[in-house]
């Protein structure tokens, strides 16, 4: 079970997480103190000991950059260069299937590249079946990386949950669109057509913004 972080714990080790991104390297305390907003260093000292308990980072100690990141605040190990992240189950490029619960343990972890990944908070991936999105170069085995977000504006690559049957909820990848008072989930493949839904009957899950091939290990951004 992931670890209970307080407000403070979590600002900061977020504030690695991004820094770490960015520059390549961890920050020093000062940094910290200014970029998360601390009233003082002996206050970043201490949310980074209590880090240290949780097995979020370890320390280098005589070192002005020593902090090392182990995972982030969503849980995700850190390895070098990228992160662990996980395969939360599976999406149908074509006809709906159930997606599972964002707490359910994921059926394996798939390693990411921080290029691939500007920010890791709320990054869960899916692998695909079907061939609806094969002109998005999205094709049936492939894994496709979304940040969980519950809004889409039109053209977004989403993972979108249908509410139509509260006894079976599904969900489907496809592109978003706001038609006047429906949602359109748009394939993209010329064979197939879109569906037009009522607002309250879908449910935006995540969106895209990478696309890991099945056949090469390649990583694409969506079309």
């Amino acid at each position: 079970m992931l670890a209970e972080l307080d407000q403070h714990a979590h600002t900061i080790l977020r504030f690695i997480e991004r820094y770490q991104t960015k520059h390549s390297v961890s920050p020093t305390y000062e940094e910290i103190r200014v970029g998360a907003e601390m009233s003082s260093k002996d206050h970043v000292s201490r949310d980074l000991k209590r880090l240290v308990q949780l097995k979020f980072i370890r320390i280098k100690h005589k070192a002005s950059r020593g902090i090392v990141l182990l995972q982030t605040a969503d849980g995700y190990p850190v390895i070098p260069g990228g992160y662990r992240i996980p395969v939360r189950g599976y999406v149908t490029a074509g006809q709906p299937i159930p997606l599972p619960d964002a707490n359910s343990a994921p059926i394996e972890w798939i390693d990411v590249m921080r290029t691939m990944i500007p920010d890791p908070e709320g990054v869960f991936a899916l692998r695909v079946r079907g061939d609806s999105m094969i002109d998005a170069l999205v094709n049936d085995g492939d894994t496709v990386i979304l940040r969980a977000t519950n809004l889409a504006t039109n053209g977004e690559f989403v993972a979108a949950r249908l509410r139509n049957d509260p006894t079976n909820l599904e969900t489907t990848l496809k592109v978003f669109y706001r038609e006047g008072d429906q949602i359109k989930l748009q394939p993209r493949n010329p064979k197939l057509f879109p569906r037009w839904y009522n607002p309250n009957d879908v449910e935006i899950q995540g969106k895209v913004f990478c696309v890991i091939s099945l056949v090469n290990g390649n990583s694409v951004q969506p079309n």
